[in-house]
Parts: structure tokens; sequence; C-alpha cells
């Protein structure tokens, strides 16, 4: 028995030695994640552009079948900002900033970061990545304009010239991207017509005038032509400067001396105010003084009808524009007409000899293009006489709803409807485009009253602005421009019902930058694809 207790003795000081030395399990920390990332698409944008309003943030996360949630933070000078959150069920490829904070107030520009933290449970540690810096600009470049010399003067060939128009445009926070110079007509009735106009991209540069327009014209006498310069930089802010041009009266013409004769008495014997020495010292002589007129044409200028609607297929689907001019002292040596689109460009030119012209226009340009449903088109008629004093009249020619067949089914197409940048607001737009913008739907509305029996699909289109980069172009259209165009056409549509239109009847759609009428890389008319329209297919 003494044995038997002195083994078991034995065993149960090893058992409690074996617990005393033995080391307690350590639980394994979770391993680190893939590494997640967030960075700028660019290097800055401005709220107030219509095409960088908002800065892109491209998102990466890092072990992404393991994350359970997200955050976005923006951050500036004073702390953070703006704030953005998401469950694994919304991991998205990029998000936004607008220039707004949490409160919905405007952030001061400067400089931010975005950072974006990851969290993963149990099964990673949080992660946490910051972007490069990226700028938020909101004031506008400060442009200045200057002429040397200050104005024309005209002369027996034409005027004195050319001036030089001096640009000097800068900006505390972004490089200057482009400008543009428009010196424009000089009365009130072509008020806003361009004249001639001059571009380029450097922030100080200058351009000679020689008083001519795009057409060949010559600046009128007792005129002022205004000149506008609009600059933008490269995060999409507009400034603007304004001077005028004078052009000195007819009465600053100085005439050769050989057109002026007058009689001078017999008994004169020198000649007073030419300095010319007379034939002889006894004989008349004779000096003429011949005066240009200085009243320009008139010119009258009818549209007919004032409303056009142009289907391009029938053959008397024409507008008439007819141009009368007239001038009290002098025949008309030829005659001018100018059509430019909604944005200011020319559009299409006719011109002949005489001041009489009666024009038969089929509605398109020099390259066979429609004008454009629902917009309005500038038509500027200009008369010379044969002196070279210029007249000119302006009408604008209304477009109406345009209606073409696509196979079995109907399309309006409208690109006048404009919209607060980056939003499906159509009312808090400048008061000009607003009204605009009421009397197109009405419009719209009552083409599509004459369709009871159909069904009506309003599809929004948008611009791409990162068209020549197929990853940033691919996260815009997928990320900005579906659910811009989408929207903005569910708002068009609700605008119809209050027309009259059956809500049932419509529904809307969008398909962002898919489906272009023109490239998007065709700055001066890729305004053209921001557009709504309706497809009408039969119940």
């Amino acid at each position: 028995m003494k044995k038997i207790l002195a083994v078991f003795g034995i065993f149960l000081v090893l058992a409690l030695m074996s617990c005393q030395t033995q080391k307690p399990a350590v639980q394994a920390k979770p391993a680190q994640p893939e590494p997640s990332s967030i960075a700028p698409a660019r290097k800055g944008f401005a709220p107030a552009s219509t095409d960088q309003g908002a800065m892109i943030l491209k998102l990466a996360f890092g072990s992404r079948d393991a994350v359970a949630s997200w955050s976005v933070s923006i951050s500036g000078s004073a702390g953070p900002v703006k704030s953005y959150s998401g469950t694994a069920a919304n991991l998205p490829a990029e998000t936004f900033w607008d220039g707004k904070s949490d409160s919905a107030a405007d952030a001061p520009e400067g400089t931010y970061t975005a950072s974006l933290s990851v969290s993963y449970g149990d099964k990673f540690v949080p992660s946490t990545a910051t972007s490069a810096a990226f700028i938020l600009d909101r004031t506008p470049p400060v442009v200045k304009l200057t002429v040397s010399p200050e104005g024309f003067n005209p002369t027996v060939e034409g005027v004195s010239g050319p001036v030089a128009i001096a640009i000097d445009s800068r900006s505390a926070l972004a490089g200057i991207s482009a400008w543009t110079i428009e010196v424009l007509e000089p009365d009130s009735a072509n008020s806003g017509t361009p004249f001639r106009s001059f571009d380029g991209t450097k922030s100080q540069d200058r351009v000679s005038w020689d008083g001519s327009s795009t057409d060949g014209r010559i600046v009128v006498p007792s005129s002022r032509y205004p000149v506008v310069a609009t600059v933008k930089d490269e995060f999409g802010n507009v400034g603007t400067a304004r001077i005028e041009i004078p052009v000195a009266g007819i009465a600053a013409l100085r005439v050769p001396e050989a057109t002026r004769t007058t009689v001078l008495p017999p008994e004169k014997t020198t000649v007073q105010e030419t300095g010319v020495k007379p034939a002889a010292e006894s004989a008349d002589v004779a000096r003429t003084v011949t005066e240009k007129p200085k009243t320009p044409p008139t010119v009258s200028l009818l549209l007919t009808p004032a409303l056009f609607s142009p289907s391009g297929e029938a053959a008397n689907d024409t507008v008439n524009i007819a141009v009368r001019a007239s001038a009290p002292a002098a025949g008309i040596s030829s005659w001018n007409v100018q059509v430019t689109d909604p944005e200011g460009r020319l559009f299409n030119s006719f011109s002949g000899p005489g001041g009489v012209a009666n024009i038969a226009w089929d509605g398109k340009d020099t390259k066979g293009e429609l004008v454009e449903s629902a917009s309005d088109y500038t038509v500027t008629a200009t008369a010379k006489d044969e002196f070279g004093n210029v007249g000119t009249s302006t009408a604008v020619l209304k477009i109406d709803i345009l209606t073409d067949r696509i196979g079995d089914r109907y399309r309006l197409r409208v690109s006048s409807i404009v919209f607060k940048p980056f939003t499906a607001d159509f009312t808090d737009v400048p008061a000009d485009r607003a009204a605009r913008n009421k009397e197109t739907l009405a419009m719209v509305a009552a083409s599509l009253k004459k369709f009871p029996d159909y069904r009506i699909t309003v599809v929004g289109h948008a611009v791409m602005v990162y068209w020549n980069d197929p990853v940033l172009g691919k996260a815009e259209q997928n990320g900005v421009l579906l659910p811009l165009s989408r929207s903005r056409a569910e708002a068009i549509r609700k605008a119809l019902a209050d027309l009259g239109i059956e809500m049932d009847a419509m529904t809307p759609d969008g398909v962002g930058a898919s489906d272009q009428v023109v490239p998007d890389s065709d700055y001066a008319n890729r305004w053209k694809n921001r557009r709504v329209e309706f497809y009408l297919d039969r119940k």
C-alpha cells in the first residue's frame, strides 16, 4: 500500500509541475489585408464649372470580399469637411465631391486630401489610405484687355490699322487653359452678334486686328465695337473682360487735295488751303470738294414662316429669307446673309450682288446637317453701298419641335433644355434660360399631344468629359452620366405631366454618353449631345 501511495505521489508532483511550466495558448492576430487606395482623378476642380464641377475620387478596396464597412473623409486645412460611408453591399469604384460640406455649405477653396478607411471585422486589421492633394478652386481668372492704338480712323482705302488687342489673364490656383476674344457688332439690333473672333491658350497674348469682319466687311465709321474676352482656367472657372474699340467719324477722313476744286476770283494770284502753286499768276484756279455719303444703307429682313419646321424630306420644306436694301445717295453693291447657331457659331451663309435677295433655305449647313430642334438661330443680313457704307438687320429664326420617323416609331429630339450643372434642375438657371426652357417644354407638350395613341419613352443624353480616357470615361459613364441622364429624363417627364401629358404614358430612361450625335471631342458642336429625346411607339 505504501508503495502504491508513493508512486501516486510521484505522478501527482509531475502533473503539478507540468501545469506550472506549460505556456498558455496565444490567440493569433488577424492578418494584414491587401492595400486599399484612394486617388483624385485630376489635379483640381471648380464647382461652378459645367464640365469639371465635381472631383472624382477613385476607390480600390483591398481584400474586398472581406470588407465589412468603409468610409471616406475629405479634409482641408481646417480639418474634415465631408464624409461618405457604406457597407460590403456597396463598394463603389469611385465617389464624387461637389465642394459641399456635410452641412451643405460651400467648402472654402484651397488644397484638400481624401482618406479611405476600411473595416474587415475580425478577418483583418482595419486599413486606411490617403490620397494625393487636390485643389478646390472657386475664383474665376482675372482678365484684363488693352488695345493700342485706342481705335480706328477712316481713310480713303478703308481704315487705319491694325490695332493690337492684348489679353492678360491670371488665376491664383490654376493654370490658364484657353481664351477667346470676340469683337461684336456695334449696334443694339445686333447686340451680341460676333463680328470677328480670335482664340488662344497663353495667359498673356496679343492679336492684331485690321478692322475686318469674318466675312470681309470693314468697321463702320462713328461706331463703337464691343470686345469681350472669355478665359477658362484648367479647372473650368471662367472669367471675362470687356472693352470697346471706337471708330472715328467720317469727318476725320482726309480726302486728297486733287479731288477738291473751287473757283477762285480772278484777282487772286495765290491758292489758299492747298499750298499748290497756280498754273498762271492771273489764271482762275479750280478745286473740287467731293464728300462720300455718310448714311449707311437701310436693310429690311423678313423670314417666312417665323416658326420653321423642316423635316429634311419634303421638297418645299424651306424658309424664305427676303432681303431688301436701299441707300438715299448711292447704289447697293452687295448683300450678305449669315445664319448662326444657338452657340453663336456660323451655320451657313449666302451672298450676292445688288440690294435684293430671296433665299429658299432648307435648314441645313454646308455639310448637310439639319438645324437643331426647338432652338433659336440668328439671321443677320448685311448690305454694302458703292461707297463702302454698311447697313445690317437681324432676325431670330425659331425652330419648331422636329419629328422624324425611324421604322415604325417617331422621334422628337431637343437639345435646348438647359439644366443646372450636375443636377436635374432646369428651373434654377439664369432667368432667360429658365424662360426658354418653359417655352420649349410647352412646344414639346403640344407636339406630343398630336400622338394620343402612342407610348412615350423620355431618354436623357449627356456629354462625356473623359472621352479620351477609356478608364475614366467608363467610370464617368457608370457613376455620373447614367444616373444624371436618368434623373433628368424623370424631371422632364414630371414637367410634361404638369402640361397635360398622361404620366403613365411616359417612361423615363437615360443612356449617358452612349449614343452621341457628334463626337465628344468636337468641342464646337458637342452641346448637341446634351439633349433629351422622345421616342413614340404605338400602344
